[in-house]
C-alpha cells in the first residue's frame, strides 16, 4: 500500500498455509516449506516484486498424522509438485492485485 505523503509502495506479510491430504516425514515437511519458500520468491519476482517477502512472512504445512509417510516435499515429488504450482499461481495472483491497487 501506498505510503502517506509519498506515494511509495510498503511492503507486506505474506503468509502461506498449505494442506496436503497425506503424511509426510519430518525431512518432507522440511522440504514442503522450501517448495513454498522458493514458488512464493520466483512468483513475487515474475510480479515485480522487490524482495523476497518480509521478516514477518509465515509457511505452515497441515500434513495427515496417519498413513504412510511422504519422503519428500521438494518440487519435484508428486505433492511437492502440486504444493509448488499452487503456492505460485496463488502468490502471483496476489502480488499482480496488490501492485494494482497499490500504484492506483
Amino acid at each position: 500500500m501506498p505510503v502517506p505523503g509519498n506515494g511509495a509502495v510498503r511492503p507486506g506479510t505474506v503468509n502461506i498455509v498449505v494442506a496436503v491430504p497425506v503424511a509426510f516425514c519430518d525431512a518432507a515437511l522440511v522440504n514442503a516449506v522450501m517448495t513454498v519458500t522458493e514458488a512464493k520468491t520466483q512468483a513475487l519476482v515474475e510480479a515485480g516484486v522487490p524482495g523476497t517477502g518480509t521478516a514477518s512472512d509465515a509457511v505452515c504445512v497441515a500434513v495427515r498424522d496417519e498413513g504412510p509417510e511422504e519422503l519428500f516435499g521438494g518440487p519435484r515429488s508428486e505433492w511437492g509438485a502440486r504444493i509448488a504450482r499452487a503456492v505460485h499461481r496463488a502468490v502471483l495472483d496476489g502480488a499482480l492485485d496488490w501492485r494494482r491497487r497499490a500504484s492506483g
